[in-house]
């Protein structure tokens, strides 16, 4: 849509900034790049109107003292061709036709803003479409003015000859303009005054019409009083008697030098017209790409998923263009490797950019910025040294490296900046892209995993929950569920720092991962708060609750380390834990797990280091 050097300036009016900072979040989350200006009331909108000059208007339909329709006339008072989209919570079929009407370019509803991206992308390119044919239309209605105005004042030598085109009377026009005296100019005297090179065929023409008796239309040079030579249309016919004959013959010369060099400019300015058009489709349809991928990445679940939809997107893009993506290595902190490869050989035969890489192999990296070689500044990273040309962009996101992509060129020299700029907001778009898969994949590892103690994190417990409730329904098997908290955990935090309450977690959850069952899970379930999922062993040969007993085992050992982790001066940590068994007391996850909490605070209640079955009659209240 633009280059991507040069942002859009968008002006959004709305009284409510929650709203405003949505919109704002929502279209930069597409990738779009763009200066963002808010305006709340009307005072402030014309202000950001003269300063900012925005590229697109968006605006709310109802504001106090305001509205949209009052925001689009202020808006095509000063530009026209400035497009204003409505952005608006509801927008009945009245109220959007007189939109429409009064110059909206489009609406909105702020429930639908996954169209406000690809309406302001549509709007601005419309926008400059028109203003390229206004200016275009402007030139050519002033040259048509311009060339109306030179006929008038311009068709000053008119003359006449006999019957036979000989010049007989004398022509002040055309002596006044060549300089010829009257003598001079007679009989086929006035052929002094026409170009050498054009004298031949003007006199051939002039002859030729004469005994055809058919009018003369020809252009030739003429020489100027002052020695110059100008170009002229000449025009002739004959005048004829009542009888039909020829009578005489009457002429007149315009002078077309400046038409003609009109005409050269105006083939220029359309030309340059044209080819503003056809970039700003290339552009467009860059921009339509550029947004699959966007919405393809987001939908993605991993980076290695992601990789062939980069590959896809380029081919579409640098058409003949051969390419490769290399991104961070993975537990190697100045090291690349090869993602994916596309274009050029077959893909049984690829494999020109080495596997993996460091970073001083590749001067775009090196450098911060894109590079194509030149004496002594040719890259590493290929498996042999490259016979064509090539470009090499590093990829980023707030100054760190997420990879690099590199394009081999089909045998055309350097990219033109139009192509530069087309690699640069490509590589922005993968970059983001690659850059929010990553922090997902980060944010699901640190969900199911607790980086500090190693066990399940809450969120992959309480999926398990659910998961091994279907289980045990199906085979009729037992599960009960405890929840374990360390006392003492805070005083011990107060007095000696995270750093002694860290060292403990990880005491604790060693003793855990010992004393745990092939299908038992433990999780660091809040803090200190520990979640223990026990499978199986209902009742015990002596007929009391085997996971009541196991707990009991497993708390008791935990203290033994916890003492043995403790010195004298150090606040005593106990256990106490709350068990909940399924599906006694509780047949959904959440039942099950609300039993175990309550079942906790009732052993907190008793005192310190208890252990409590979950029972409704003696459970504090929550």
């Amino acid at each position: 849509m633009t280059d991507s050097n040069q942002q859009l300036t968008i002006l959004h009016l709305d009284d409510t900034l929650a709203d405003a900072e949505l919109v704002e979040h929502q279209l930069r989350s597409t990738g779009l790049q763009f200066r963002w200006h808010h305006a709340a009331d009307r005072d402030a909108f014309i202000w950001a109107l003269e300063e900012f000059r925005p590229d697109v208007v968006l605006a709310d339909y109802l504001l106090p003292g305001f509205d949209g329709l009052a925001a689009i006339r202020l808006v095509h008072e000063q530009d026209a061709d400035l497009p204003v989209i409505l952005v608006t919570g509801m927008l009945g079929d009245e109220a959007a036709v007189s939109a429409i009407k009064a110059g909206a370019t489009d609406f909105v509803l702020k429930d639908r803003l996954a169209r406000l991206a690809p309406a302001i992308e549509k709007a601005v390119v419309g926008a400059r479409q028109a203003r390229i044919r206004r200016r275009t239309e402007e030139s050519l209605r002033l040259s048509e003015e311009r060339f109306r105005s030179l006929i008038a004042t311009i068709a000053e030598i008119v003359w006449t000859t006999d019957t036979g085109g000989q010049m007989i009377e004398d022509d002040p026009g055309w002596r006044a303009y060549t300089g010829q005296t009257s003598d001079e100019l007679k009989g086929a005297g006035w052929l002094a005054a026409v170009h050498p090179d054009s004298r031949e065929e003007a006199e051939s023409a002039w002859i030729h019409a004469v005994a055809q008796d058919v009018p003369y239309e020809t252009e030739w040079r003429l020489r100027r009083r002052d020695g110059e030579y100008r170009c002229f249309s000449i025009r002739a016919a004959p005048v004829r008697a009542g009888d039909g004959a020829v009578r005489e013959w009457i002429g007149c010369n315009i002078d077309i030098t400046d038409r003609k060099q009109r005409d050269e400019e105006l083939k220029l300015l359309h030309a340059k017209a044209d080819a503003a058009v056809s970039q700003l489709e290339r552009q467009g349809c860059e921009m339509h790409i550029l947004k699959n991928l966007s919405d393809t990445l987001q939908a993605c679940n991993s980076r290695e998923e992601a990789y062939p939809f980069v590959a896809m997107a380029a081919t579409e893009l640098f058409s003949g263009a051969s390419g490769a993506l290399a991104v961070p290595a993975t537990g190697a902190q100045d090291l690349l490797e090869t993602a994916t490869e596309w274009g050029g050989d077959p893909p049984d035969q690829r494999g020109w950019m080495k596997v993996d890489f460091a970073i001083e192999d590749c001067w775009a990296l090196r450098r911060g910025a894109m590079h194509e070689p030149g004496p002594g500044t040719v890259c590493h990273h290929f498996t042999t040294e490259p016979s064509e040309p090539y470009v090499c962009l590093p990829l980023g996101v707030r100054g760190e490296v997420s990879g690099l992509l590199c394009l081999r060129l089909p045998n055309s020299g350097r990219l033109d900046a139009e192509r530069q700029s087309a690699l640069s907001t490509f590589g922005n778009a993968v970059a983001l892209g690659l850059s929010m898969l990553h922090l997902r994949e980060t944010l699901q590892q640190q969900s199911i995993r607790d980086p500090l103690t190693g066990l399940a994190g809450a969120g992959f417990s309480d999926a398990v929950l659910g998961r091994e409730i279907k289980r045990a329904e199906r085979h009729r098997g037992s599960l009960s569920l405890a929840v374990l908290g360390l006392d003492g955990f805070s005083q011990l935090k107060e007095a000696h720092g995270p750093r002694a309450t860290d060292a403990l977690l990880c005491e604790v959850a060693a003793v855990l991962r010992s004393a745990l069952g092939p299908l038992d899970l433990a999780a660091r379930y809040d803090g200190h708060q520990l979640l223990l999922l026990l499978i199986g062993d209902e009742v015990d040969k002596e007929g009391s609750s085997a996971p009541l007993a196991r707990l009991r085992r497993i708390c008791l050992d935990i203290q033994h380390r916890a003492d043995a982790y403790q010195a004298a001066s150090l606040p005593r940590i106990t256990v106490s834990a709350g068990l909940a068994e399924w599906p006694v007391h509780g047949a959904t996850a959440e039942e099950l797990m609300r039993a175990a909490n309550q079942a906790l605070r009732a052993a907190t209640l008793d005192g310190s280091g208890s252990i409590e079955m979950y029972s409704p009659s003696v459970m504090p209240a929550s």
